[in-house]
């Protein structure tokens, strides 16, 4: 019984490096980030198709009244895998997330996979790169309405 017991690999912090940002078609601006497993730099030529790929689903125009054309496009060296994790902001407040992998026939769209949360809560973090809410201005009636601030920093760094 003792062997069917889930034991996590601990976290260790990951090699991170922010990248800058992204032109991507139809106006959008992505920050991009690099994580490995082990060591960067990234092996640009192995991510290359399937950032291809990613940037080509992204809703067009950019900027609507709904989205302002902003995200994050993660490149992940995982431990055996290669992932893309496109993070967009579309529908006024929905955070919008997808994921491909890459496997031994290329890339993907992610099939029972998705990103690895430590490195989101952590090597992200670090950054204070993707997903801290904070306080927004004052709404009427002293209620405060609440942004994701990362789409404040998002549309300030991918200016």
């Amino acid at each position: 019984m003792a062997e069917n017991v889930f034991k996590p690999t601990p976290y260790q912090p990951r090699p991170l490096a922010v990248r800058g940002v992204l032109a991507a078609p139809g106006g959008w601006r992505l920050k991009l980030y690099d994580i490995a497993y082990d060591a960067l730099p990234l092996d640009e030529a192995r991510f290359a198709a399937g950032v291809d790929g990613a940037l080509a689903g992204l809703p067009q125009p950019a900027s609507t009244a709904q989205r302002p054309g902003v995200g994050a496009l993660i490149r992940h060296a995982g431990r055996g895998m290669a992932y893309l994790v496109l993070v967009y902001w579309d529908n006024e407040n929905e955070c919008l997330v997808r994921v491909w992998v890459r496997d031994e026939n290329g890339w993907r769209a992610a099939c029972g996979e998705s990103f690895c949360v430590w490195d989101l809560a952590g090597d992200l973090a670090r950054t204070r790169g993707l997903c801290a809410p904070s306080a927004g201005r004052r709404a009427g009636r002293g209620r405060v309405s609440r942004r994701y601030s990362v789409i404040n920093r998002l549309e300030a760094t991918c200016r």
